[in-house]
């Protein structure tokens, strides 16, 4: 991570993250493409990515601790990083003062499948924000309703099954849109909806085939993740997830889960249950697990 020995695994992307598509043929293609992002995990890291997990992270932080003299630590974590500092006081206890832990996920989806079971969330987000857009239909013109909008967006999934929407010099595919939505409705402030709304009223456009560029939020979103600058950001993300924990290697069964998914959450279950790299990835390491003994703080 960051200006130490950092991975980079090369990847054409920034997150791995896509759905699975409409049918079997799309899932096979994104075998393909997983298989393609793990492969070049190992040309490039594959001596130490079985060493790469959350536990080896803890334990890098403590060598920090120790090299700077100090007892205990005080730490504040986000999302992924309250995980991270979960473990580090298990691994170690008694070498924290001061901890906030924020926006903390479940310790047990912290595993190569993490946001299956989140499809729920996500709709009633999506919905929610369905509801603040449609009360501004004169601004952005997506639908007067919460069920006008919604049909729009699934206009725009289904037209991008059919055909990538062009949007500047993007191709943004079946695979990719679900993950615009997944990703656009994460906020509920008011400035992160209205630009996520001007985002969606450019992929309405682009899924009745008119020429259309991406505002600078879209924009952003679409050279993260179709751009090989950000591969730096995706790739150690990925190694700590695949690393803390064996996948499912059989596609089969990914497969099976993604049409099962597909039949309750038709937008979110074909990528909350879509292959990734870690179906590829070097078997993790085993290591003391969270609460084994450790010397005392020097």
């Amino acid at each position: 991570m960051g200006r130490s020995t950092p991975i980079d695994c090369g990847w054409p992307t920034g997150i791995w993250i896509r759905s699975a598509g409409t049918g079997r043929a799309a899932f096979d293609h994104q075998v393909a493409v997983q298989r393609e992002l793990a492969a070049g995990c190992v040309r490039r890291h594959g001596d130490v990515l079985p060493y790469v997990t959350t536990r080896n992270t803890a334990r890098d932080m403590d060598v920090v601790r120790a090299v700077l003299g100090e007892r205990r630590i005080s730490y504040l974590g986000y999302s992924y990083g309250a995980y991270l500092g979960a473990v580090y006081t298990q691994l170690f206890p008694g070498r924290t003062d001061r901890v906030v832990l924020y926006s903390a996920g479940d310790p047990r989806r912290c595993n190569p499948r993490p946001w299956v079971g989140n499809e729920p969330v996500v709709e009633r987000a999506l919905g929610a924000w369905a509801s603040w857009t449609a009360a501004r239909d004169r601004e952005y013109g997506l639908g007067a309703s919460r069920d006008a909008v919604l049909a729009t967006v699934h206009r725009i999934v289904g037209a991008a099954s059919e055909r990538a929407l062009r949007v500047g010099s993007y191709d943004i595919d079946e695979h990719l849109v679900p993950y615009l939505f997944w990703n656009g409705v994460g906020t509920d402030r008011a400035a992160g909806r209205a630009a996520f709304a001007r985002s969606v009223a450019v992929l309405e456009k682009a899924a009745r085939r008119i020429a259309v560029a991406p505002t600078p939020e879209l924009e952003g979103s679409l050279r993260f993740v179709l751009d090989a600058a950000s591969s730096h950001y995706g790739s150690p993300a990925a190694a700590i997830l695949c690393g803390d924990a064996a996948a499912p290697r059989d596609p089969e069964a990914y497969w099976r889960d993604i049409e099962r998914g597909r039949a309750r959450h038709p937008l979110f279950g074909p990528l909350t249950n879509n292959i990734s790299p870690c179906a590829f990835w070097p078997d993790p390491r085993a290591s003391p697990r969270p609460g084994s003994p450790t010397p005392r703080p020097r």
